[in-house]
C-alpha cells in the first residue's frame, strides 16, 4: 500500500477531487494507487509529485504501521515533507 501518498494528501488538506484537479490524474486512479491496487505510471507519479510538491521517490515509499507509535512517526514524516515543500 502506498500509504505515503494518502498521508501527504490528507495532511495537506486535499480531497481526491482537489488532487485530481491539481495533478490531472483521475481521482479513481489516485485512490487505487493509495490502496496499492494500481501502480502509477511515470507520468502519473510526476504529476502527483508536482501537485504535492514532494519528490516522487518520497511518495512511493511504503509505510508500515504496526502500532500507534509507527502511525505517529509516519504522520510526522509526512508533515516534515510538507513543511520542506512549503519553503
Amino acid at each position: 500500500m502506498v500509504l505515503t501518498l494518502k498521508l501527504v494528501r490528507v495532511a495537506s488538506g486535499r480531497t481526491l477531487t482537489a488532487l485530481e484537479a491539481e495533478s490531472r490524474v483521475n481521482a479513481t486512479d489516485i485512490s487505487r494507487i493509495e490502496r496499492g491496487k494500481l501502480t502509477p505510471s511515470a507520468s502519473q507519479l510526476d504529476k502527483l509529485s508536482a501537485a504535492l510538491n514532494i519528490p516522487a521517490e518520497e511518495l512511493m515509499k511504503p509505510v508500515v504501521v504496526q502500532g500507534a507509535d509507527d502511525a505517529v512517526t509516519s504522520v510526522k514524516r509526512c508533515g516534515a515533507l510538507l513543511h520542506e515543500a512549503a519553503k
